[in-house]
């Protein structure tokens, strides 16, 4: 048979059948195999019959050509066969055919494909190392303990104009201008020895960084003096 059809789709094909079927008897062959027939004296219920049969066939993609057979009557045994006689066919193609496309086509298509993808996934590996860029830049080392409370305290704007404000009263009032009455340095009682290894042992339990914190008191009591007298009279009222 040959690949091309008279008629496409079954709108195509049911026209073709009212305007040249004289009976309502047909028959639907592919190639030399009987698909189905129609052997009722009707022609509402024999165009009905082909329309839908080739709609099915049509949404399914079938794209076969088919031969429609017209009859002028049919056997006596009610049915068509090969040897029944024909008074007029057509072949039809109940779907479109696919287009073709050459390989090359489609591999040129498959690359265009995977180009993309990868680009796609530049993309996002992009943006999760921008994500990852800034959170870092974000973050900043969190200091613990007392070296982070007097951190903060120095940077609020009050404290520091009380500072330059009282500071230089304050000292005076700590350091008697009478050396002779100031105790040496490093003079510390038992009493006051006992308090030190009783807070040490109780910042021990809150302060995980004591050694540090402890450390940086010092060097501010021997590199800015002013401030740490100040930070003394703080904790002291």
């Amino acid at each position: 048979m040959a690949n091309r059809a008279l008629c496409v789709g079954a709108d195509a094909i049911l026209m073709w059948f009212k305007e040249n079927a004289e009976t309502p008897f047909y028959s639907v062959w592919k190639g030399t195999d009987l698909l189905y027939q129609n052997n009722t004296n009707d022609m509402e219920i024999a165009a009905e019959k082909l329309y839908n049969n080739t709609i099915a066939a049509e949404q399914n993609g079938f794209n076969d050509v088919l031969m429609l057979k017209l009859h002028p009557i049919i056997e006596k045994n009610g049915y068509v066969t090969k040897k029944t006689d024909v008074i007029g066919s057509c072949t039809f193609r109940p779907a479109e055919l696919v287009p073709y496309q050459p390989l090359q086509l489609y591999n040129q298509q498959a690359a265009n494909s995977n180009d993309l993808i990868l680009q796609k996934l530049n993309g996002i590996e992009s943006r999760l190392n921008n994500l990852e860029e800034e959170e870092i830049e974000e973050e900043e080392p969190q200091k613990k303990g007392l070296g982070a409370i007097f951190e903060n305290l120095l940077q609020n704007e009050q404290v520091q104009a009380a500072i330059l404000g009282i500071a230089g009263n304050f000292i005076n009032k700590i350091m008697p201008q009478n050396n002779d009455k100031t105790l040496a340095l490093g003079a510390i009682t038992d009493e006051q020895q006992h308090k030190i290894d009783t807070a040490i042992n109780i910042l021990k339990q809150h302060d995980e960084c004591l050694g540090d914190d402890l450390m940086r008191l010092a060097d501010m009591a021997i590199n800015n003096n002013g401030q740490f007298k100040f930070l003394l009279s703080m904790l002291r009222k």
